[in-house]
């Protein structure tokens, strides 16, 4: 049994997609990858991947973030249009489509092929709010989700929660939940060395929801305690503005980690002392 695995990044820095085609080849199953080229595409990642990657690369005039909704679409529609054919090229029995914008073209080509079609929800897409700045795209990708969903072999999600808002939202079979754990082979045997003094870590992509900004205005109440520091690992649309505060109010206990391979995270995590996950309630 031949199964595609679409996502619509470079494919080897999605944790979950890579777990999922290490399982696959596993098993012996035939597994091809289908992906995008994006800003952190890595010919030598690619390469230590276990199957065949295809790596589709966008028409240069629409890539990157557009904000007007038209050239948007224009852009989902040339970038639906190539995935579609590297999926029918393939000619799987199963398409394992990972989130909302690689559900779409995976249907189409499900069409095409008559074969079997997985949607891996990641996340409430339509919920967040990358999805909601555009009213017209987000109906339309609503739309489309609500269509698809009852058309797929299998839905899968990441909880319980998601699980439960799918089924009431369009009436389906409660999807199948597997978690984001690590998988038992990953786990630390050996521990790293713990950096000094006491650190407490928030680590992922640097967003104004995930508390990072609640991180930088607890400093001032450690200044007197100098082996007490603030944390961040990873990049993101905050990141130059937070570095850049932190520098004008002299914060000398809130530091910044360069972002790691997803192989090395939970390593460089385990130096820290404590983790932090605030996630703050800006959208369902």
């Amino acid at each position: 049994m031949k199964i595609c695995d679409v996502v619509l990044n470079s494919v080897w820095h999605d944790p979950r997609v890579t777990k999922q085609v290490n399982e696959y080849v596993k098993e012996g199953f035939d597994v091809v990858c289908v992906g995008m080229k994006c800003k952190r595409y890595d010919e030598n990642k690619i390469a230590s991947m276990p199957c065949k990657v295809i790596i589709v690369e966008r028409d240069a005039h629409y890539g990157g973030k557009q904000k007007n909704v038209f050239k948007k679409l224009l852009r989902e529609k040339y970038r639906i249009n190539d995935v579609v054919k590297a999926i029918i090229e393939e000619k799987p029995d199963v398409i394992h489509a990972n989130d909302l914008d690689a559900l779409i073209p995976s249907y189409i080509a499900r069409k095409k092929l008559g074969c079997r079609l997985i949607y891996d929800s990641h996340e409430l897409c339509c919920e967040t709010r990358y999805y909601d700045k555009y009213w017209l795209y987000n109906q339309l990708m609503k739309g489309a989700e609500r269509h698809i969903v009852n058309r797929c072999d299998k839905m899968i999600c990441v909880s319980h929660a998601a699980a439960a808002y799918f089924q009431e939202l369009y009436k389906i079979e409660k999807p199948l939940v597997i978690t984001n754990c690590i998988l038992q082979k990953n786990v630390l045997t050996e521990f790293p060395k713990k950096h000094e003094g006491f650190e407490v870590l928030n680590h992922g992509v640097l967003h104004d929801s995930r508390g990072l900004e609640m991180m930088r205005d607890s400093c001032q109440f450690f200044k007197q305690y100098e082996d007490v520091k603030m944390a961040a690992r990873g990049y993101g649309g905050i990141e130059k503005i937070l570095k850049e505060q932190v520098a004008s109010e002299h914060l000398e206990n809130f530091i910044f980690y360069s972002p790691v391979d997803p192989t090395m995270l939970i390593y460089e995590a385990a130096c820290s002392h404590v983790g932090v996950a605030v996630t703050l309630p800006v959208c369902l």
